[in-house]
């Protein structure tokens, strides 16, 4: 079968879905980077500075379903057919255009799912290690903070340390 009219605007948008896709993946690179170097007027950035990224990427994705959608009812098959059996009743040319387009698609995704990963798992650690800070400074045992009496003398208790504050008088 020839080219379908709505085979043009389905490549274009899996392009245009690719591109949001790496684009938010990018940021999200950024400010990876940016966390991992510490510097604190670029990891404050605000979380709704990601909305634009997404707001793209969600609407290339109905732009898409629209026009895959269309390219189903022009081909004859049912909605939510694979690229590659919409390419199997297509010119060569066509199916490459396709499929090229599609492949590109599911990259960028694919790439954006490692990146999120990744963000995910620096977030994890960065959080198990302000953990084990945190129970280190308030360690008990036998390294645990001394008490001072108030002519700043050492005291020995039987009172669990490790606390920051003591209400007992």
């Amino acid at each position: 079968m020839r080219w379908p009219e709505s085979l043009a605007p389905l490549c274009d948008a899996l392009a245009a879905e690719a591109r949001a896709l790496d684009a938010l993946r990018l940021d999200l690179v950024a400010r990876r980077r940016d966390f991992a170097a510490a510097r604190p007027s670029t990891v404050s950035r605000a979380v709704e500075d990601l909305e634009p990224p997404l707001r793209a990427i969600e609407h290339a994705a109905a732009e898409r379903a629209r026009h895959a959608s269309a390219t189903c009812r022009a081909l004859g098959l049912p909605e939510g057919t694979p690229a590659r059996l919409l390419a199997a009743r297509l010119d060569a040319p066509s199916a490459r255009r396709l499929l090229d387009a599609a492949e590109t698609a599911r990259a960028a995704a694919g790439r954006l799912r490692v990146e999120n990963a990744v963000g995910a798992d620096l977030l994890d650690l960065s959080a198990r290690v302000q953990e084990g800070i945190w129970e280190r400074l308030v360690e008990t045992g036998d390294s645990s903070p001394s008490l001072y009496d108030a002519r700043s003398h050492t005291v020995k208790s039987e009172r669990p340390h490790g606390r920051f504050v003591d209400g007992l008088l």
